[in-house]
């Protein structure tokens, strides 16, 4: 049962559209000015799901792949391929656990460490583009809906 005007649902789906154009556009743009160019990535093609891996296990330590699969919103298959990656860039390692040798947890490199401020500049740069011309209002206005759309998702995960 669809609790919408038809109007209203038109309306929701223009802007479900326009939120994925944004997604995609995004994506594109960190692959344009993205970590491939990086000198010592070696001109690999390193996307945004990689630098958020990275990011991620900088700032709250070594994880799981199920738990990085969850952060990331994608399948510990995907989790598996782009940990590699990062693996055999000397980004990331990955290592059995010491009290279950069933579970493997990624751990950041010396080397990880090293991008995080590429991966900030790239954000920053990034954020420039996406609000350049906003208003204060309409960014605090963006702030509270994707607040309230955010705690909308929540209330339906438990």
């Amino acid at each position: 049962m669809n609790p919408y005007s038809d109007e209203q649902a038109a309306r929701i789906r223009e802007m479900d559209s326009v939120f994925r154009l944004v997604r995609r556009q995004i994506n594109a743009e960190w692959h344009r000015i993205g970590l491939s160019t990086l000198e010592n990535l070696e001109g690999k093609g390193l996307n945004y799901t990689h630098g958020k891996l990275v990011v991620y296990i900088v700032e709250k330590g070594p994880l799981k792949s199920s738990e990085a699969a969850e952060l990331l919103g994608i399948t510990n298959g995907a989790v598996t391929g782009i940990a590699d990656k990062l693996i055999e860039l000397g980004l990331i390692e990955r290592k059995r656990s010491d009290s279950d040798r069933r579970i493997a947890m990624l751990y950041a490199t010396d080397k990880s460490q090293t991008i995080i401020s590429a991966i900030d500049q790239i954000r920053d740069q990034m954020m420039i583009k996406l609000f350049h011309d906003l208003s204060d209002d309409e960014i605090e206005f963006a702030l509270r809906l994707f607040r309230k759309m955010s705690k909308n998702l929540d209330k339906y995960d438990t």
